[in-house]
């Protein structure tokens, strides 16, 4: 699943455009090989409403219409900001979650996340992608999932030296470090001639992947 920020003037190249490009790309090679039981979602944008409650962001939607067609055991992975940088990152943004939202419901949740971590990850393995960590990112459509009881992994990539930084410095999930890529989303600097070929070269391959080997339990 990707999403497409529809944020008045920002052209919105990494934020999410690169992912809907990659998640076409990922389409056309699972199509071509006949790969079964798959589907790929593209919603307007996963902000809430300032004020508003979890419901009102599309993905819970989309999660609440999966239920109404039974599919509650659904894999889902989303692709957010996806066309800048070289290193994939897997977000551990729910193990940043407060002791107190740790109820006995959402430890299931990050069980369960953590299954579609690790097919991610074992799918990197397979395709030798080495610059991949596992790191706490700000929530993405994956909130409006989690809230809707289905577990979701958001995939992201950032330049090396961004990575880094994010792994020198941890970090609770109110206290990001600065990172030059996060700052130019939802504003007209998130232009097309930011974004760089690596994402395109390895997002399409890896959806595709992990459709093509989704045995997660």
């Amino acid at each position: 699943m990707a999403h497409y920020d529809c944020v008045p003037g920002s052209p919105g190249a990494n934020d999410n455009g690169a992912a809907v490009l990659q998640l076409i790309m990922a389409a056309k090679e699972m199509y071509q090989r006949k790969t079964p039981n798959w589907f790929i979602l593209f919603t307007g944008k996963e902000e809430r409403k300032r004020g508003s409650a979890i419901n009102s962001q599309g993905s819970y939607l989309v999660a609440q219409g999966f239920k109404s067609i039974g599919f509650e055991r659904a894999q889902v992975y989303i692709f957010d900001a996806c066309g800048r940088g070289n290193t994939m990152i897997l977000s551990a943004a729910l193990e940043q979650l407060s002791p107190q939202s740790l109820t006995p419901t959402m430890l299931e949740r990050i069980r369960l996340t953590r299954n579609l971590r690790a097919h991610a990850l074992d799918t990197a393995r397979k395709l030798m992608i080495r610059r991949l960590h596992i790191l706490p990112t700000p929530f993405s459509d994956d909130l409006g999932f989690i809230s809707a009881g289905f577990a979701a992994q958001t995939i992201t990539m950032l330049p090396e030296q961004e990575a880094q930084l994010l792994l020198n410095n941890p970090f609770r999930s109110k206290d990001y470090p600065h990172v030059p890529t996060w700052d130019l989303m939802n504003s007209p600097q998130d232009r097309r001639e930011t974004l760089t070929e690596d994402g395109f070269s390895i997002i399409p391959s890896f959806a595709a992947a992990l459709c093509e080997s989704n045995r997660v339990s």
